[in-house]
């Protein structure tokens, strides 16, 4: 073979072998992205799921006039607590 043509042949060799790191560098990214993102779009997934309904618009209207903003948004929050504390002890037990 000429000098040239061995030449190309292991350019070509280095840039597969370039183009393998490169495309693994690529999923491993993606892959870190979509855990990050995965809770996002399971938390999106619910409120597409159950905000549709209308019965579920019109309660939840209800609750904020029957209740007030201000009572639910003090029952959200202790409920937030309660399952950040939960999940916390969970995986303590594990």
């Amino acid at each position: 073979m000429s000098e040239r043509r061995i030449t190309l042949s292991q350019r070509r060799r280095a840039l597969r072998a370039h183009c393998v790191i490169q495309r693994d560098e690529l999923a491993r990214t993606a892959n870190q992205i979509e855990a990050r993102l995965g809770p996002i779009d399971r938390g999106i997934d619910i409120v597409r799921r159950y905000a549709a309904p209308p019965l579920l618009i019109v309660a939840g209207v209800a609750l904020v006039t029957f209740f007030g903003p201000k009572r639910l948004f003090r029952w959200a929050s202790r409920g937030l607590v309660l399952i950040t504390t939960a999940r916390r002890v969970m995986r303590l037990v594990r």
